[in-house]
């Protein structure tokens, strides 16, 4: 399918995602399943690569670190409405 494909240069990347978002799945446990190649599909049927895989291209075309790239702890996070 070929989506998920690193950045030529290296690109600042920010990723904001709600828990429940079925429409853009941020994983496939939020996600419908059955989408080639890693991904998984939404609500309307299309197909998405998870977001740590988006993440681990674009930090490789950036020569990140990938053992030193880790979320950002909040006092949000575990929390649920």
């Amino acid at each position: 399918w070929g989506y998920n494909r690193a950045p030529r240069h290296p690109v600042s990347l920010l990723d904001l995602h709600g828990f429940d978002d079925v429409y853009v799945p941020a994983n496939a446990s939020n996600g419908f399943g059955g989408a080639p190649d890693g991904a998984t599909t939404s609500h309307d049927r299309f197909f998405y690569h998870e977001v740590p895989a988006i993440t681990r291209q674009f930090a490789r075309a950036a020569g990140c670190n990938l053992t030193a790239n880790r979320p950002h702890p909040t006092k949000f996070d575990g929390l649920r409405r």
